[in-house]
This record gives C-alpha cells, structure tokens and sequence, in this order.
C-alpha cells in the first residue's frame, strides 16, 4: 500500500511542481536531496521487503561486570564506542563529566547501558556512549 499525501502549497519547495499528490518516499527523497544526502545507488526494478520488526527476537541478558572489565574491553576495541548510528563521543562538557564521576564515587546509581553483544568479540554501544567515554577519559586518558 502506498501512502499519499495531498500536494499543498510548500509542494514546490520539496521539488515536485507537476504532480498534485506526493508520496512520503518523494518528500524524503526531496528533503534528503535539500540537505545534501546522498544514498548508495538503488537497483532499478530491485523489490526490497521489509520484514515487520520482532521484538520477541531481542534477547534481553542483564549482565553486571565490573568497571574494570568494561574498560579493558573499551582498550581492547572488544566495545565499539562508535558504531555508525551513534553521535561523537566526548560532548559532554568537564562539568557533565566530572558529576558523572562524581556519583560513581558516591554510590549513586547509573542508568543502565544498553550494548548490542550479538557478538560477542565486539559489543557495540546502544545507549550510555556519553557515559561510557566519560568514564574512560576519567580512568585511562587522565595526564
């Protein structure tokens, strides 16, 4: 099923002038195109189905290590602390930093980290990226 959109006034901005309906694929393709995204060439004719996502295949295993094994494993690259779909690593300012390591020195609680580790050699960093690199600077990076 195709989704369509009424064609409004903005139409012409988003670059489709001789056609009275849009799809959302053309307002992507046009918003894309205005910010200077490229995408990797498509095969013509090629058929992509996207399967629905299925959230009884995540599997969920709360683990606990230490912070001494996590950043061994940061050293090591066995964590990616930059998959692609992540931001930089390093914006929080030093005082974001420093309150950080201030509640790890006083026991408070940390948010859990999520990491994929459907490998097991390499786990790469889902959410806790800020976290995570603020807490190796503070442990390996520190003059």
């Amino acid at each position: 099923m195709t989704t369509t959109l009424a064609a409004t006034a903005g139409e012409q901005q988003l670059g489709s002038p001789s056609h009275s309906q849009l799809t959302l694929r053309d307002i992507d393709d046009a918003l894309d195109e205005r910010a200077g995204v490229e995408h990797e060439s498509e095969h013509v004719g090629e058929s992509h189905d996207i399967e629905p996502f299925d959230p009884t295949l995540i599997v969920i295993d709360p683990r606990e290590p230490s912070v001494d094994i996590v950043l061994r494993r940061i050293e090591e690259g066995a964590i990616n602390l930059q998959p692609d779909f992540q931001r930089m690593g390093g914006i929080w300012d030093e005082g974001a930093q420093s309150r950080l390591i201030e509640s790890m020195l006083l026991r408070i609680p940390l948010p859990a980290f999520y990491l994929d580790a459907s490998d097991e050699n390499e786990w790469l960093v889902i959410d806790g990226h800020q976290r995570l690199t603020a807490i190796y600077k503070f442990m390996c990076l520190r003059e």
